[in-house]
């Protein structure tokens, strides 16, 4: 038969051993933690790191860009800018009088120098 006394004993026995447990298992998960705050840190950091970078690349990109954006906004009624405007073309006087076969000869010529 088993006393009271042997039954205390063995409770207090396996009290000590939980909270040895408890202990044990506390100091684990406080590890567990501090690996997890410093790799989440890395992670921030290295997040932190590439937006930065994205920042500066999109303003790079936006800096490259306003020349072709300045290009973009030039007055299309400027004709220094139209090339249409610098050639010069020597256009054949039509000496046909009143011909009409000549007339068309000559429209026609005039349409495959300009296309």
């Amino acid at each position: 038969m088993v006393t009271v006394n042997e039954v205390n004993t063995k409770f207090e026995a396996f009290q000590l051993e939980a909270e040895a447990g408890k202990r044990a298992a506390d100091e684990k998960l406080d590890n567990i933690e501090g690996k997890f705050d410093s790799k989440l840190a890395a992670i921030e950091e290295s997040i932190k790191k590439a937006f930065e970078n994205c920042v500066v690349a999109t303003q790079n990109t936006q800096r490259a860009a306003l020349p072709i954006q300045r290009r973009e906004q030039i007055d299309p009624q400027d004709t220094t800018s139209d090339i249409t405007k610098k050639v010069k073309v020597d256009v054949l006087d039509f000496k046909g009088k009143v011909d009409p076969t000549l007339f068309n000869d000559w429209i026609s010529s005039m349409e495959t120098s300009f296309n």
